[in-house]
């Protein structure tokens, strides 16, 4: 039997770190260049790195359509060998870089020759070289993907059902990268963190892969003995499958979307294809089953009081952030990715200081004028209460689902008035005052607020407004005040500060639905700067945020928000996580244990005050106990705090709370500064005076000195 021989340039590609910094992996390890060959069971290749100014190794992929028969191998410049025991291809992973690499190999066995169809290659070409060859299998490539089959599908493809030729189903996938391409802000013009990648996704099929189909750091797969899912044109778990690549370091931080915002490009897909027909053919409504859908979901978010997180549904947490980005425009979304690039570019990048609840209120209200705040607060998803408050500086209208501003028994008439204009529809799209205007809905509305010297507010009046427009004005006479015939629709509420004291509002949007309504503001007096709160962040498998502990001192609590029912499947039934509180008397107020598997999704408020202890423990704190303060000892599985007036003390680390509070009082300061149309100090500066109040002297007397233009 006579070796083969043989020797392939492996050209590189520039590897796209403007994406791998921002978590985006868009097919990262995918990239790979075929030997042009197939390798018979019992062959052996011996194979080295031979390029002279290529330094480091490649990866021998040896493939198969069963990753369980799969090999790879690390190869350099010396020679090694690897032996197969199945029919497999074998393939060189693209290397990044500027430097093209050169493998030399020699085979001892059987090979055939791998049938590859691209841009140049006719299908009757393709298919009478691989009926010639009889292969097992070959190849598909296109600009941004390569597409491995089997013979077993060699009929399917020879026969496809739902495209006209190979070439038509190579378009159809074009088609999808273009789109997706064009989502997430990738263009090929561009030349800095808005360029497209030049690494392609890797498709196939792998009959010992997890669940129906996967997308892994090597390739996505269905997981069958069939490439069956990728020759489909509408299917979802092709669109699914190739999302899950295009998704970014801000998923899941502040709220689950890990098996939710991939599907927001699938959606945008399937309802751009097909239109409103994709209520029946598409996912989202399962398939033709809307009515069902919609009825599960409101009874879920607005008869069982449910917010996103404890609706704990893929496809019900898919419909809500469909619709908001529906309202706020897919160019929200996209301006949101390419800024979110830019930042983590840049050195110091802290994927814990931007939490995905926030980015969206961000850009999305920037983009679009609408404040989705109270939305987000329905949601029962904590925002930053800074941005909330530039959205009202900024006179942004506020939005509302349709179903939290039109009764249930009027919702139908509510749906013909709205839906036409509006691409995908559900009782949840969401909507402003002037659309819902001609039905003419009006409520009165009971307002209570609870505020301990009602005197403090004399002659000073509530803004009712719709954007910039104010729409009512009411007198602060009284606790009790009742507004008759109000239209339906939500309101954003401007409430004056006190003669005497500075407060905060637990309430700053009026919903009008009923026919009557009512609303309780408390009014809760600014005693601790919310510059002293602070949050740590528990991440599980795959760096999946699943739970945030956050303190707020003014407020006397600590909140726990869980929010995955699995955060480490590898911890079934074993603790992963436990989060206990002490008072000042040293006595357990507190203590919830987190097992990897089965967690209670939900938010449950802690009593907290100066002086109480703080444990967590984390089984993995090494990677994934993250706070965007130095407060963590990284080295410890169980870290101890004790709460100060300026913020955790950790006592593994000895810091010192009271200088971080000041470095972040300067550093809003300086932010502050940098802030043309200061909106930042008009949301902030009341905070700020009751910050600089707080610090011990020479520091007080300092800040009041030094920054005392912006504070007058």
């Amino acid at each position: 039997m006579q070796d083969t021989v043989g020797a392939e340039i492996i050209p590189s590609i520039e590897e796209p770190t403007w994406l791998f910094k921002a978590g985006i992996s868009k097919g990262k390890n995918h990239d790979r260049q075929d030997l042009g060959i197939i390798l018979e069971p019992n062959a052996t290749i011996k194979i080295r790195q031979e390029h002279p100014d290529y330094n480091g190794d490649v990866t021998l992929n040896l493939l198969t359509n069963d990753s369980k028969t799969e090999k790879s191998l690390k190869v350099g410049s010396e020679w090694v060998s690897i032996k197969t025991d199945v029919s497999t291809v074998p393939f060189i992973e693209t290397p990044y870089g500027q430097t093209d690499a050169m493998v030399e190999y020699q085979i001892t066995g059987d090979v055939k020759i791998l049938t590859v169809y691209d841009k140049n290659t006719t299908e009757k070409d393709f298919f009478e070289e691989w009926d010639a060859n009889d292969g097992e299998y070959a190849l598909i490539k296109g600009q941004s993907f390569q597409l491995f089959v089997s013979k077993v599908d060699k009929e399917a493809v020879r026969n496809l059902k739902d495209f006209s030729s190979i070439g038509e189903l190579v378009e159809h996938y074009e088609g999808i990268f273009a789109q997706y391409n064009k989502l997430l802000g990738l263009t090929s013009t561009a030349t800095d963190t808005d360029k497209l990648n030049q690494n392609r996704y890797f498709m196939k099929a792998d009959k010992n892969g997890p669940g129906g189909a996967y997308y892994g750091s090597n390739w996505t797969a269905n997981s069958e003995t069939s490439v069956s899912m990728w020759l489909q044109k509408n299917s979802w778990g092709a669109l699914h499958e190739i999302a899950h690549g295009y998704q970014t370091g801000f998923d899941g931080k502040g709220m689950y979307t890990g098996e939710v915002s991939n599907n927001l490009y699938a959606v945008d897909y399937q309802y751009s294809q097909y239109g409103k027909e994709a209520d029946k053919v598409g996912w989202l409504f399962n398939y033709g089953r809307k009515d069902a859908v919609e009825k599960e979901l409101y009874q879920a978010l607005i008869k069982d009081g449910k917010g996103y997180e404890s609706i704990n549904d893929h496809r019900y947490r898919l419909i809500l952030l469909t619709m908001m980005q529906q309202k706020a425009g897919n160019e929200s979304f996209t301006k949101m990715n390419q800024e979110y690039r830019k930042l983590a570019s840049k050195d110091g990048f802290n994927a814990a200081n931007y939490q995905l609840p926030d980015l969206m209120n961000k850009y999305y209200g920037e983009v679009s004028g609408y404040d989705f705040t109270p939305v987000f607060k329905k949601w029962q998803v904590s925002t930053d209460e800074i941005q909330g408050k530039k959205n009202r500086q900024n006179e942004y209208q506020a939005v509302a689902s349709l179903a939290d501003v039109v009764p249930e028994s009027q919702l139908t008439a509510a749906r013909a008035l709205v839906d036409p204009n509006i691409l995908i529809n559900s009782n949840f799209e969401m909507v402003g005052n002037q659309e819902i205007a001609p039905l003419g809905l009006k409520g009165n509305v009971h307002l209570t607020l609870d505020v301990q010297d009602i005197t403090d507010f004399k002659g000073k009046t509530i803004l009712i407004k719709e954007g910039s427009k104010v729409v009512k004005e009411i007198k602060l006479d009284s606790k009790e005040i009742t507004i008759e015939n109000m239209p339906n629709g939500i309101y954003t509420l401007e409430i004056p500060q006190g003669e005497k004291a500075r407060y905060e509002f637990d309430q700053q949007y009026l919903y009008v639905k009923e026919k009557q309504n009512n609303l309780a503001i408390k009014f809760k007096k600014i005693e601790t700067s919310n510059l002293v709160n602070q949050s740590i962040q528990l991440l599980g498998l795959g760096n999946q945020q699943f739970a945030e502990l956050s303190t707020n001192l003014n407020d006397h609590q600590a909140i726990l928000n869980i929010s995955k029912t699995t955060p480490h499947s590898y911890y079934k039934g074993i603790k992963y996580a436990t989060i206990e509180v002490r008072d000042v008397n040293d006595q357990i107020i507190f203590t919830k244990e987190i097992q990897g598997t089965n967690a209670t999704v939900g938010k449950e408020i802690i009593p907290f005050e100066v002086g109480y202890k703080l444990f967590i423990f984390h089984d993995e704190t090494k990677n994934r106990l993250k706070s965007s303060e130095k407060i963590i000892d990284s080295s410890k599985k169980e870290n101890s705090f004790i709460m100060t007036q300026y913020g955790l003390k950790n006592n593994q680390l000895g810091n010192n709370p009271e200088h971080q509070f000041v470095e972040k009082l300067s550093s809003m300061l300086d932010k502050i500064f940098d802030d043309s149309d200061n909106m930042l100090l008009l949301a902030t500066k009341d905070q700020l005076w009751e910050a600089i109040n707080s610090l011990q002297e020479p520091n007080r007397t300092y800040f009041l000195s030094e920054y005392k233009d912006i504070l007058n």
